[in-house]
């Protein structure tokens, strides 16, 4: 019985020693940005490609629609998510294009394109304005609720 209490001390011990269960918590990750980073931005001016790079406008985006698709919030336009208008776009700075091609709500490319910076500065105000709208929705949802008092 001793030597079964000893091997059990002393594997627990060389678990705490060789950091077994610690977590390692040195690198940055997702968890760290919150959605209420995003309420106090400037939407035109964070997300103006023409100002900054296509590139940086495009880490926003990266950056906080995540957060959008968490909270079932992600804008879309004409059938294209933001998520997608962000693969697109970094799919164009990889390749050196001029323009983004646009899907349709089924994948396949449309004729319609844009220039690089629009489709940067579209995806950033849609991840950016998407979680803003959330968090105001939820403060000013009663002032349009019937019922509160005003004539309609």
């Amino acid at each position: 019985m001793k030597k079964l209490y000893t091997l059990t001390v002393s594997a627990g011990l060389a678990l705490i020693l060789s950091g077994c269960g610690a977590s390692n918590s040195a690198a940055p990750s997702q968890a760290d940005v919150k959605a209420s980073d995003a309420y106090d931005l400037d939407v035109t001016k964070v997300c103006d490609a023409k100002s900054t790079s296509a590139q940086a406008v495009l880490g926003l985006a990266k950056k906080f629609n995540p957060i959008a698709v968490k909270n079932g919030v992600e804008f879309m336009r004409f059938g294209m998510p933001a998520s997608v208008y962000i693969a697109e776009t970094q799919k164009a700075i990889d390749t050196n294009a001029t323009e983004v091609v646009l899907l349709d709500k089924d994948g396949k490319a449309t004729k319609n394109t844009m220039s690089i910076n629009d489709a940067a500065n579209r995806a950033c105000k849609f991840a950016i304005t998407a979680l803003k709208d959330s968090h105001a929705s939820s403060t000013e949802w009663k002032l349009a609720v019937p019922g509160d008092g005003y004539q309609y």
